[in-house]
């Protein structure tokens, strides 16, 4: 791992506070991993890519997500991805990261009505890490190129996620133990003809 990465960044922020957050609530923000002037040169990019699609033929979004159109690989998704890696390395302490490529958040203003902003009394709630695989394996990560509030339809995080998360994980396990053991006794007595009803 790059020295100069990891100093410059634990020069930003105090990693065992953070690791600390991450252990207490599930999450952490770190604020000013990008400047000011660095969001506004990435979002005027963004910008200029939404602009090629033509007033009336904005790009399907969903949640405000969009996943197509190889987004992740566009060039300011690339330098920002880039450009706070040494925050990632810094916390996780190893250059060996897996980074997802697989969108972006970009929504018109609710105001315009041009695309489903949010819906009363519905939520998206979910979870990206799977089920069914042991202990913690991932976080999500997301950076912020403009300022967000309450207000905003952004990413909502519920607090101890993770200790649920593990809840979520031990049913599924057992939820998954029971269908096999299921599908084992149906084909066990489909194969003696001893059906169960």
């Amino acid at each position: 791992m790059a020295d100069d990465a990891i100093n410059t960044a634990e020069a930003k922020f105090n990693r065992d506070a953070i690791m600390k957050e991450l252990n207490d609530k599930g999450y952490c923000v770190i604020p000013d991993v990008l400047t000011s002037e660095e969001c506004d040169v990435y979002t005027g990019k963004l910008r200029d890519w939404l602009s090629t699609f033509g007033a009336d033929e904005a790009p399907y979004q969903q949640y405000s997500i969009i996943n197509s159109y190889r987004v992740g690989h566009l060039e300011p998704t690339w330098e920002v991805r880039l450009k706070v890696k040494s925050v990632f390395q810094t916390i996780w302490q190893t250059d060996k990261l897996l980074s997802s490529f697989d969108s972006v958040a970009i929504a018109e203003p609710p105001e315009k009505k041009s695309q489903e902003f949010h819906t009363p009394n519905t939520n998206w709630f979910h979870m990206d890490q799977i089920a069914i695989r042991v202990g913690l394996h991932g976080y999500q990560g997301a950076v912020y190129l403009e300022e967000t509030s309450e207000t905003d339809y952004c990413f909502r995080y519920g607090v101890q996620t993770p200790s649920f998360t593990l809840n979520v994980q031990e049913v599924t396990r057992v939820c998954h133990l029971l269908t096999f053991i299921f599908l084992v006794l149906v084909s066990s007595t489909q194969k003696s003809g001893q059906f169960v009803k």
